[in-house]
């Protein structure tokens, strides 16, 4: 299944892979999913822990204590409403204009 994906994968992308290169990302995709599933059982068990379930290996507690949500600060500034600039100010004080829009050089 991960051969006719990846080639499928591959077409969309536009991207030609040599036969070793095929091989060598299948297994690269495969280790990545069975990372995926061992992630998942993982979350599951913490959550069957946090829901009052027998731990399954009592001696290796993956946490100590109730599981608490990540809180993460936010890296957004807070929003301020600020007046914006009319735009017949803008207008007005552009070096060039054409009717009521600013006019700026050709480029192209």
């Amino acid at each position: 299944m991960i051969d006719r994906e990846l080639r499928i994968t591959a077409d969309l992308a536009r991207i030609a892979l040599s036969r070793q290169e095929h091989e060598r990302f299948a297994q690269e995709v495969q280790s990545m999913l069975t990372y995926l599933d061992s992630m998942t059982a993982a979350e599951a068990a913490l959550e069957d822990t946090a829901a009052g379930a027998a731990d399954p290996n009592p001696a290796n507690p993956t946490h100590y204590g109730p599981v608490q949500p990540l809180r993460r600060a936010s890296g957004l500034r807070p929003d301020h409403p600020v007046v914006a600039a009319r735009s017949a100010d803008l207008v007005e004080a552009a070096e060039e204009t054409e009717d009521r829009f600013i006019a700026v050089p050709n480029v192209l």
